[in-house]
């Protein structure tokens, strides 16, 4: 067993290289030019003396998965499994499954879970009832069963990488790669919707919204609002940056107006010599954008038009 182990676990370490090499290949890169996976820098799992810590393994084992899925592959591996479908690839959504299961597990070890809730209720469901199909019970009950789940995950982790690879090859072999291509350049232009919430942050920063600026308020307000954010952003031209025009719909969204904002904080900020994070910016940021709802005009007009109603310290 710890021999079969041992070779499952170095191959799995190895399996994303791989990929790398063959998503290069093809064409399918990710941020500046960056693979299928980014580099995982957690700690790896034991190759070695699994049969002395069976448990210690598995968590480790689940961690690193978790990285690589949910982190180092997070701006591509979306779009690799959805082309999934063109070639009768990831069946019965084997793939997703797998790594919502991994999602489930990390949380399930590092997190308190709350029985009351029901979201909660049925991570612990899936984690322990995969337990239960594994080794009898809902929890391993010794170094034996936790080994054999570690067998079951990586075995399970290895199908998951193995369909990956099978994607990418069919997408080469493909006559009509050039335009799954361009889709994924088109694709990795947009921003995604985890890249929204620092700018969040920015924005209430910038505007003294000190009630925005923690990491979860700032998730909550974007998950609220990025299907109309990224909709937006669809229609942005190349020629225009696409994280300012984000800050200027996160803008309109704080000060009230679910569109685009006419001007960043920044440029009202840099036209009134106001200080970031003073709460005048978003007081002017409210008038600026009624203004240019009532009467549409330029940036540079519609500074002007700010200018006599900040003389008055508002």
């Amino acid at each position: 067993m710890t021999e079969l182990l041992d070779a499952l676990l170095l191959d799995l370490l190895n399996f994303p290289v791989r990929i790398n090499g063959i998503a290069t290949d093809v064409g399918v890169l990710g941020d500046d030019d960056t693979p299928v996976f980014k580099a995982v820098t957690v700690k790896q799992p034991i190759i070695t003396g699994c049969n002395e810590g069976g448990e210690l393994a598995f968590l480790q084992t689940i961690s690193w998965l978790y990285v690589l899925y949910k982190e180092a592959g997070r701006d591509t591996l979306g779009f690799v499994l959805a082309k999934s479908g063109l070639y009768k690839l990831n069946e019965d959504r084997y793939c997703e499954n797998h790594i919502r299961l991994i999602d489930r597990m990390r949380t399930y070890f590092q997190h308190n879970l709350n029985p009351n809730r029901k979201e909660d209720r049925l991570k612990t469901e899936d984690v322990e009832g995969w337990f239960t199909a594994q080794s009898g019970g809902s929890f391993p009950a010794d170094d034996t069963l936790w080994l054999k789940c570690l067998h079951s995950i990586t075995c399970d982790a290895h199908k998951c990488l193995e369909i990956i690879e099978s994607i990418l090859k069919s997408i080469e072999a493909d006559e009509f790669r050039d335009v799954i291509i361009e889709d994924w350049k088109q694709k990795n232009r947009l921003l995604q919707p985890h890249e929204l919430d620092p700018l969040v942050q920015e924005v209430a920063a910038e505007i003294g919204r000190d009630d925005l600026m923690d990491i979860e308020v700032a998730i909550a307000l974007r998950k609220k609002n990025e299907r109309d954010w990224l909709q937006s952003l669809k229609l942005v031209t190349e020629n225009k940056d696409q994280k300012e025009e984000a800050r200027k719909l996160i803008f309109a969204t704080i000060v009230g107006m679910a569109r685009r904002h006419p001007l960043l904080p920044s440029e009202i900020a840099e036209r009134f010599n106001i200080p970031a994070g003073d709460s005048r910016l978003d007081k002017l940021g409210r008038i600026a954008l009624d203004i240019w709802m009532s009467e549409p005009c330029s940036g540079a007009e519609l500074l002007e038009k700010l200018a006599p109603l900040n003389e008055k310290k508002l």
